[in-house]
């Protein structure tokens, strides 16, 4: 079986709640290292967007690992 990625983002504000993300279109990976990039570069993003609204907060994006239920002929 092929493993598939996903991202998965957690952002937290301080005092208030901590919120789940994921890519506006979710894409499937299938190389972890391509995915690590890529939660690097939304998490980054992510975090820049908040700093320049002034609000204070953490962001942790990491990769999943989803099962693929697929056929087989």
């Amino acid at each position: 079986m092929i493993k598939t990625f996903i991202l998965i983002g957690v952002l937290c504000i301080p005092g208030v709640e901590c919120l789940n993300f994921t890519e506006q279109n979710p894409k499937l990976y299938i190389n972890l290292e391509q995915c690590l990039s890529k939660a690097k570069k939304v998490g980054n993003d992510m975090l820049n967007r908040m700093n320049n609204k002034n609000i204070p907060s953490t962001v942790r994006v990491y990769c999943k690992e989803i099962e693929q239920h697929g056929e087989y002929s």
